[in-house]
């Protein structure tokens, strides 16, 4: 199936905003992953953390807490060692059982963003929008750092409409801290879609 790209040309970059949104969640790894068919492409929830994830969980209630548990008892002398310990396994089973029911928590909220080929219409059930591909100037990727110490980083990917040559909309899509995620991501829309994807640095 061949697309029109003179339909989906960006309009001239400066009449698009070029700042985060703050309205995603900026964590990694994604907590998304992409269903495609011959039809539809859709941006859903994950069902489940991610095994490092909750190896990571697990190491602190199985590895960690016995490591102090035994330090408190033949290298330190007392019984501090074995509260910590008790600690760190309680904290840890608690931490994977919360991330677990919020994954399950988002994965019943539905996809993020539907894209329907047959159709040529794009739908957020999350928001309860939807658009034709024709108001669609392009899925526009932003990234750089927050804060003044620039220590953390973010990567988001919006859906940039124009339901009236003058009024210009961008619609949040998903949020990360791996931009490489995104480019990934905005790659797959793009060639399913045949609308543009622009990864852009966050103006200052």
């Amino acid at each position: 199936m061949s697309f029109d790209s003179n339909q989906h040309a960006p309009i001239e970059a400066p009449q698009i905003p070029k700042h985060r949104i703050e309205e995603h969640c900026y964590v990694s790894p994604p907590p998304w992953r992409v269903v495609e068919t011959d039809s539809t492409l859709e941006i859903q929830p994950k069902q489940r953390p991610d095994y490092l994830q909750l190896g990571c969980c697990l190491a602190v209630c199985f590895i960690a807490s016995p490591l102090f548990g035994l330090w408190g008892s033949f290298v330190a002398g007392s019984v501090a060692g074995y509260f910590f310990a008790a600690f760190l396994f309680v904290g840890g089973i608690c931490a994977t059982l919360i991330m677990v029911i919020l994954y399950r928590i988002e994965a019943n909220c539905g996809p993020w963003l539907i894209v329907n080929r047959d159709s040529r219409e794009m739908f957020s059930p999350r928001t309860n929008k939807k658009c034709n591909w024709a108001n669609v100037l392009q899925f526009q990727g932003i990234y750089g750092r927050i804060g003044n110490a620039h220590r953390s980083s973010f990567a988001e990917l919006n859906l940039v409409v124009a339901i009236e040559p003058a009024q210009i909309h961008r619609w949040p899509i998903v949020g990360t801290s791996s931009v490489g995620a995104i480019q990934e991501l905005g790659d797959k829309l793009q060639i399913f879609s045949g609308i543009p994807f622009v990864l852009e640095h966050q103006e200052s």
